[in-house]
């Protein structure tokens, strides 16, 4: 499991995430709050859990950290919180800022494709690409 800055993520996190919950902790930290919308999903596929248009399954708030010895990203309802729920972060398909005025979307899984092997006797069978 990475762990950056004393935040320890999921080993299946894309480190484009990592960063970007980083880079939102740190900017609550120093009063540059940045709230957060984050969509879950399927990550291998893109897909969302349910339709973001509708608000899907998606968090919305600050980003913070536990206080534990394994310290996990929180999402925080506002920004003088100090407790909130634990964020899915090899889950997630989907980061935006909460309004389009403060920058719109950050982030978004890609859709990977699987091939199937033609030859039988491939052991491995399927292959990914990102």
């Amino acid at each position: 499991m990475p762990i950056v800055n004393g935040t320890t993520y999921h080993s299946d996190t894309d480190p484009r995430v990592i960063e970007i919950l980083e880079d939102a902790r740190q900017a609550r930290l120093s009063d540059h709050y940045c709230r957060l919308r984050i969509s879950y999903g399927d990550p291998h596929t893109g897909k969302p859990w349910g339709n973001i248009d509708l608000g899907g399954y998606s968090d919305l708030g600050y980003i913070g950290r536990s206080s534990g010895t394994i310290k996990v990203p929180l999402m925080l309802p506002l920004r003088s919180s100090r407790g909130g729920g634990a964020i899915l972060d090899h889950k997630i398909v989907r980061i935006e800022h909460s309004s389009r005025r403060a920058g719109g979307v950050l982030y978004e899984s890609k859709p990977r494709q699987v091939r199937q092997s033609a030859d039988p006797a491939d052991e491995s069978m399927f292959s990914v690409e990102d």
